[in-house]
C-alpha cells in the first residue's frame, strides 16, 4: 500500500506492524491458551509483550522518517 501519489512507498517493508501482531499475542496467550498458567509465567508474558511493542514502536518510528526521507528526496528532485 502507497502512502504518497510518488508511490516510493510501495516497495518499502513495514515490519513494525509484526512487531505489534507479536505484542498482542504475548498479552493474549497465557489467558487464551493456558488459562491455568502460574502467575510469574503471566507476567513474563506481559513483559514479553511490552518489550515487543515498544520494539514495534522504535521500528515503526525508523520506518516513518524512511519514508519522510524518500519523499522528500522524491519531491526535491523535481523540476519547479
Amino acid at each position: 500500500m502507497s502512502h504518497s501519489a510518488t508511490g516510493t512507498n510501495a516497495s518499502a517493508p513495514q515490519t513494525a506492524v509484526w512487531y505489534f501482531v507479536g505484542a498482542t499475542f504475548a498479552f493474549v496467550a497465557p489467558t487464551l491458551f493456558f488459562p491455568d498458567v502460574p502467575a510469574w509465567a503471566r507476567i513474563g508474558c506481559i513483559v514479553v509483550g511490552v518489550v515487543a511493542f515498544v520494539a514495534g514502536a522504535v521500528q515503526f518510528r525508523r520506518e516513518r522518517r524512511q519514508r519522510r526521507s524518500a519523499d522528500a528526496a522524491a519531491h526535491g528532485q523535481r523540476p519547479s
